[in-house]
């Protein structure tokens, strides 16, 4: 079995450099902020074996679209999968207590 390459875009780059900003300046914790970088990083490279276990997120249009949700923490990472090259795409990651609907009308859907 291949492994998958896992990229993440930019602007999921953007919404995890937001997470750690907030928990950093806001709640000034800033351990805590390289903390959860990590394991939010961490498990984005663990799409590289079996991403598909993963469920597809119920709303649409973003299952259609074949969107995944992970959950990590108080987080969800969303992303798709290119089965003809082998590439998890990471496209967003969202703090879980957000309004999700919200929060996904404004990622790249690709």
């Amino acid at each position: 079995m291949s492994k998958y390459k896992v990229e993440v875009t930019s602007f999921a780059e953007n919404s995890i450099r937001s997470i750690a900003d907030y928990i950093r300046n806001k709640l000034k914790a800033p351990q805590a902020a390289r903390n959860t970088v990590k394991m939010i990083f961490d498990a984005i490279t663990e799409l590289d074996n079996f991403p598909n276990k993963v469920k597809l997120i119920e709303e649409e249009p973003w299952r259609t679209e074949g969107i995944h949700q992970m959950t990590i923490g108080n987080y969800y990472v969303y992303f798709w999968i290119n089965e003809l090259e082998n590439r998890v795409i990471v496209t967003d990651v969202i703090y879980a207590r957000r309004e999700q609907k919200d929060a996904l009308a404004d990622m790249p859907m690709k």
